[in-house]
């Protein structure tokens, strides 16, 4: 059976021609070099992405497919046509991060002290097998760090859907989840504290209509 990831499927049509053919090498190096890079764009293209706006700027974070975590940000603080977006890797304690899913949530506001705080939510590996919520920390445009919501673990499903909302310096933090079996939950926390909690979204079992 051929590779359903066309990313991979192109690699190997690469390596194929480059291997195995009794063409002269160099018009098929060269189009093995055209295949390749193709196939490196479609692995860096964003699989999910979420927008925020941070000290005027914009910031748009986004799962890459091999599943790091990167940041295009605006060159502007007044959108125009001039305005660039140049991508980087969010990094924490000098590493990439990565996320097990397709799926990303971010948010940006103010805190009680006038701080200005940016969180990203995505899903990792669980300690104890299976996966959970993990949250990304920065204060005031500084370094990420991992946030306290990690040491909660807790659990949800490797593809769940991701939606994290916020009002600005009062009231929760929210991040709406499923859990194993795709069942919604929300997560919160009172703004300036650390004690997460958690339940399904009532009534339980819940229905979409």
């Amino acid at each position: 059976m051929p590779p359903s990831d066309p990313a991979a499927l192109v690699l190997i049509i690469a390596q194929h021609l480059t291997i195995n053919t009794s063409l002269p090498q160099s018009p098929i190096q060269s189009l093995s070099a055209q295949l390749i890079n193709t196939a490196q764009a479609i692995m860096s293209s964003p699989i999910a992405f979420s927008a925020i706006e941070d000290n005027d700027y914009s910031y748009l974070y986004y799962a890459r497919k091999n599943g790091s975590i990167a940041v295009l940000k605006s060159s502007t603080t007044q959108e125009g046509n001039d305005t660039k977006y140049t991508p980087t890797s969010v990094i924490v304690s000098g590493n990439t991060v990565s996320t097990s899913s397709t799926n990303i949530s971010a948010v940006s506001y103010k805190d009680n002290n006038g701080n200005r705080q940016v969180r990203i939510y995505y899903i990792s590996p669980a300690e104890t097998g299976g996966f959970q919520l993990s949250e990304l920390v920065q204060t005031n445009g500084g370094e990420f760090t991992q946030g306290e919501l990690d040491n909660n673990s807790l659990a949800c499903g490797e593809n769940s859907l991701l939606s994290a909302n916020v009002e600005f310096g009062k009231g929760d933090l929210k991040i709406f989840y499923q859990d194993t079996r795709g069942n919604p939950w929300v997560a919160w926390v009172v703004l300036g504290q650390t004690a997460w909690a958690s339940h399904p979204l009532k009534p339980v079992p819940f229905k979409w209509q």
